[in-house]
């Protein structure tokens, strides 16, 4: 457990020269099996680039502190959405209750692994083109993160690289973007510079994502949980451009079955536990 980096408020409140410190301090105590570098950037999140080399290469995640995560659908953020349309289509019971869950400090990678990076991990990716993200199967996609000491991310760590500290209707925000600037979310080109990010440096939330966790039929503490169905997370990308109310697919909270996949197939985000 990385017990030396500060909780996010704390984490936050530090002055640039008092954050250099922090990260000069961890670079020397954080165990990672492959070589690193620990940066500060933009972003609240440290960035850390892990070097897997050839032919897997580098692979960036970010350091997100320890903190208390507002897991599923908050009473303001269902008023937003009643702002936005009368009848969304959504299952409220699903995205709730509202649970609040004490988040350990994590990486988590930017961006799901690319068709290029599965090649190599398994010899499997299901698109032809290296730079979108891998849609992968259950069983794929775990082999895949394994390969780089790494998990599929748990639905609350999920919300947590999503809500970047503060519980927002969408990663994007609290309102829907025009469609020029929600456009920038929903690239499909994962090597794009010009595509959008959270504040926690975080992005590509919108293709369909595996969580470890078994769906569970609501966020109540006795939840019936579906056997062998994972939760999915994320979506709106996998619908763009929308005809209709797809929108509701980048609520933070919005979640799925793994059951309910068209074929079986969804991306992976790796998360190494600290």
């Amino acid at each position: 457990m990385l017990s030396s980096f500060p909780a996010l408020p704390q984490w936050i409140a530090l002055s640039d020269a008092e954050k250099d410190i922090v990260l000069a301090r961890v670079s020397d105590e954080l165990s990672l099996p492959q070589p690193f570098a620990l940066s500060r950037d933009g972003y609240v999140a440290p960035r850390v680039v892990v070097d897997y080399a050839e032919p897997v290469g580098k692979i960036a995640f970010r350091l997100i502190p320890a903190h208390t995560v507002p897991v599923g659908l908050s009473d303001d953020n269902l008023a937003a959405i009643h702002r936005i349309s009368d009848e969304p289509p959504i299952s409220v019971e699903e995205m709730t209750p509202l649970i609040r869950m004490d988040v350990a400090a994590f990486l988590v990678a930017e961006l799901p692994l690319s068709v290029a990076a599965a090649r190599v991990l398994i010899d499997q990716a299901h698109d032809e083109r290296a730079e979108f993200p891998a849609y992968l199967d259950d069983a794929s996609a775990q082999a895949a993160v394994q390969r780089l000491g790494a998990t599929l991310p748990s639905e609350a760590q999920w919300e947590c690289a999503a809500k970047a500290g503060a519980d927002p209707l969408f990663p994007f925000g609290n309102a829907l973007l025009p469609e020029s600037a929600l456009e920038r979310w929903m690239r499909y080109d994962l090597g794009d510079a010009t595509s959008a990010f959270n504040t926690f440096g975080v992005g590509g939330f919108f293709f369909a994502e595996w969580c470890g966790d078994m769906f569970a039929i609501s966020h109540a503490t006795d939840a019936e949980r579906l056997p062998g169905t994972r939760t999915i997370k994320g979506g709106g990308a996998y619908f763009w451009p929308w005809q209709d109310e797809e929108w509701v697919w980048c609520l933070s909270s919005m979640r799925m079955p793994a059951s309910d996949l068209d074929a079986g197939v969804a991306v992976c985000r790796p998360v190494i536990a600290l």
